[in-house]
């Protein structure tokens, strides 16, 4: 339920309240061998439950050249987690995570402030100020104990006992303006605490449990620079980048667990408009080497390119798209702790070609889409560290 009034100066007050509840339903059942080669059959259940209940208010208005906003938006979080089942790998992932109780419950009332001081220099200079508080919460794998055994010696499996973490940003951009060019460039900070990270601990037998844990704090420091450059309708063309340097503080799971170090990434996508109606675009991400909590990162670069073109009026849509059209996304790392080393590389199938035909009939009136009033929390996607690869 959102509710918007407009107010004088270009004011506006916004109020709203939100419930989402989510529910995760696993029952698995799988074929075993003893030591001596006797098959059996483990069974597990893992239900995972949250409600999430949140409002939220928002206050701005201008002052000639000033620009002023605040807001908040307070939650309440009720969290379960429920094991069922007789698999002994599971009870021994348990036990590597500190605990051997088969039901955990996490409830927890949080308020995340927000607050944006502007001022417009001109038509073609901004300058921002602003404050945020986001949450990012476990999702799916990170919190699900059932143990990937595939690999005997490397077993993986997520942590139920996960707790979100949270950030406190603060940014100072700058926005330049012209007919052909627009330039964003951003300062900024941020700290984070109970960090989600994949963590790997090795037993006296040579065994590796890797799991998902939060560690203690991280802090985030640089520089990000956003470019679009237009002529017309017929040519687009955005360039971003962003560097960065990243300290990690793990001291509550091992006295020297961390890292410290710069970090970076850029990007680029090209549009074009051709005759006949036909749009292309090109683009392409880079990821620079990095460090991490238990080793380093190598990077990796892909580019992926797609064209369209309308028929028909356009009721009729076709498009062609392929992704990673050189076939270089792949992830190189080492791992590495006081009782073990790790060098590896993950590559998955990125390269595909999709073609796509739809016809639009009838009348479809648009609807309201959410607005962004914060973030409620999401998985910590896109991130080597974090795992979701």
């Amino acid at each position: 339920m959102d509710y918007e009034k407009p107010l004088d100066n270009d004011g506006k007050l916004e109020l709203g309240y939100k419930s989402i509840l989510r529910e995760s339903n696993e029952d698995q059942q799988f074929w075993q061998r003893d030591s001596a080669g006797t098959p059996f059959v483990q069974a597990y259940d893992f239900r995972y439950r949250e409600d999430i209940h949140a409002g939220y208010v928002t206050w701005g208005r201008k002052y000639g050249a000033w620009g002023l906003q605040f807001g908040g938006r307070g939650e309440v979080v009720y969290t379960t987690a429920e094991l069922q089942g007789d698999s002994s790998d599971i009870a021994a992932a348990l036990a590597q995570l500190g605990g051997a109780e088969a039901t955990f419950v996490n409830d927890y009332t949080s308020f995340y402030p927000s607050t944006n001081l502007s001022y417009t220099v001109d038509d073609r200079n901004q300058w921002v100020l602003s404050y945020n508080r986001r949450v990012n919460r476990p999702r799916g794998r990170q919190v699900n104990p059932f143990v990937d055994n595939a690999d005997p010696r490397n077993l993986r499996y997520g942590n139920p006992f996960l707790l979100p973490e949270y950030t406190d940003g603060l940014e100072l951009g700058h926005q330049l303006t012209t007919k052909a060019l627009t330039v964003t460039t951003s300062l900024f900070y941020k700290t984070t605490r109970d960090v989600i990270r994949r963590f790997i601990s090795v037993d006296d037998a040579g065994i590796a449990y890797r799991t998902y844990v939060n560690l203690a704090r991280q802090t985030n420091s640089g520089l990000e620079v956003v470019a679009m450059w237009r002529k017309g309708r017929s040519l687009q063309l955005r360039i971003n980048g962003s560097i960065y340097h990243q300290k990690t503080d793990g001291s509550n799971l091992a006295p020297d667990l961390g890292n410290n170090g710069f970090q970076g990434s850029a990007g680029y996508q090209v549009s074009a408009l051709l005759k006949g109606g036909w749009k292309v675009q090109v683009n392409g991400r880079y990821r620079a080497p990095s460090q991490y909590t238990q080793g380093t990162f190598q990077g990796y670069i892909s580019h992926s390119a797609a064209v369209s073109r309308d028929f028909y009026d356009g009721k009729v849509k076709g498009s062609l798209r392929v992704s990673d059209m050189f076939d270089q996304q792949e992830w190189s790392y080492t791992s590495e702790g006081r009782d073990f080393f790790q060098d590896g590389t993950f590559k998955r199938q990125s390269r595909f070609v999709y073609a796509t035909v739809t016809w639009s009939f009838g009348k479809l009136e648009p609807g309201q889409r959410g607005r962004g009033k914060g973030s409620y929390g999401g998985g910590a996607g896109g991130s080597f560290d974090g795992g979701e690869f």
